[in-house]
């Protein structure tokens, strides 16, 4: 599974991370970019099983959504 999001708060890079180890979930590749606006571009590759990504796909798009309310 991929994720490809911008973001305000950088710090939900590393929430993410920890996300994806609660949820039993591997990385396979992480990559975040700021920019001048002060916004982060975040790309992750996880992998896991098929319940467990989608868990984690719930929860990371309910954390892009509240970030993007403030």
């Amino acid at each position: 599974m991929t994720i490809d999001a911008t973001v305000n708060d950088p710090r939900l890079v590393a929430r993410i991370v920890n996300l994806a180890e609660r949820c039993g979930c591997r990385y396979r590749s992480i990559s975040a970019e700021s920019n001048d606006d002060l916004a982060t571009h975040m790309r992750f590759e996880f992998a896991g099983e098929a319940e467990a990504l989608r868990r984690l796909e719930a929860q990371i798009a309910r954390l892009v959504a509240v970030d993007r309310a403030t």
